[in-house]
């Protein structure tokens, strides 16, 4: 790969969700202009710049969802999304279903998991009333 490209990836990875860098201030911290620094990272990559921030911020919160108690609101602010529903139409492309989807089938993988390692073991967990979601 294209050290230039390397060194943007490493950038991006190593920010928080929260902070934005841009295809033009890549460009400028490689001595490119902005088109000629799309068209090397998409050639490079596979993926174009946008979709590839896209997938690392998604990538960056979505263990969070794991935690049922956190709210998915909070989880697209860490992610830097003021508005919920770009978190969740860039969720849904990243990972193919929704947050709350993607919660619900990380549920059952996980209790299905339990089950499992517990063998004839049966655990029955109570939720009560005023906290079941």
């Amino acid at each position: 790969m294209d050290p230039r490209v390397t060194l943007i990836t490493r950038i991006i990875a190593t920010q928080k969700p929260t902070c934005s860098f841009s295809a033009r201030a890549a460009g400028d911290l490689l001595g490119l202009s902005e088109g000629h620094f799309l068209r090397l990272f998409r050639r490079e990559k596979g993926m174009t710049f946008r979709r590839y921030r896209r997938e690392v911020r998604i990538a960056a919160v979505v263990s969070l969802l794991g935690d049922n108690a956190t709210p998915v609101k909070l989880i697209a602010g860490i992610a830097g999304y003021g508005d919920v529903s770009n978190f969740h139409r860039d969720f849904r492309q990243v990972q193919g279903m929704s947050p709350r989807q993607w919660r619900l089938m990380e549920f059952s993988r996980r209790s299905q998991s339990f089950e499992t390692t517990e063998g004839t073991n049966s655990a029955v967990i109570v939720v009560p009333d005023d906290q079941a979601a």
